[in-house]
């Protein structure tokens, strides 16, 4: 006859600290969207009103585990900081807003609530100039070093059903939701 669960079995119960997604900006958002499943070697899962995170253990170094995204830096120091045994963090819709965070305003084009407190001086707009000789890309240039660039040849795409993947979408319909959600300005 089998043995009906015992309540003084152990288990194992993590803690996850739940902060607001609107700590990070619209773009980590989309970019943890589009390649969720991908080729990252961010560890990560999404659900239907945020993320799991993996922190990596105590000692990892934020700015190496997040290089290209400043919003997961500064949320992984702020967990590292007040909870000091947490090795993922939660993003929710509905998570706590910390007031140590920045707090992104996606309607508004991820201004963040240390730019609008500060609206007497004038943001300077993002600027990035790619450069092109003899059909390679010599050099992405932007004026904030805090900013996402990818360069994305479509002639090499059409020649490489890899492409993408190494690229950091996980296919060509990933790219294509990723560029719809950001600005052409040529």
């Amino acid at each position: 006859m089998p043995m009906p669960h015992q309540p003084t079995d152990a288990h194992w119960i993590m803690a996850i600290p739940v902060l607001s997604t609107s700590h990070i900006r619209q773009q980590t958002n989309a970019w943890l969207q589009i390649n969720v499943g991908g080729w990252v070697e961010l560890e990560y899962a999404e659900y239907s009103h945020g993320f799991f995170i993996a922190l990596g253990e105590t000692d990892s170094d934020p700015a190496e585990q997040f290089p290209d995204h400043p919003d997961l830096q500064r949320i992984a120091s702020w967990v590292t900081a007040h909870y000091p045994a947490a090795t993922w963090v939660r993003l929710d819709a509905d998570g706590d807003e910390i007031d140590a965070l920045p707090s992104y305003d996606w309607e508004e084009g991820d201004t963040d609530s240390e730019e609008r407190s500060s609206s007497a001086v004038p943001s300077t707009p993002l600027a990035i100039l790619v450069v092109i000789s003899g059909g390679e890309v010599e050099g992405v240039y932007a004026s904030q070093a805090d900013c996402e660039v990818k360069v994305v040849d479509l002639d090499d795409a059409d020649d490489d059903a890899e492409y993408f993947p190494m690229s950091g979408f996980a296919d060509q319909t990933a790219f294509a939701a990723y560029r719809d959600q950001l600005h052409c300005v040529r």
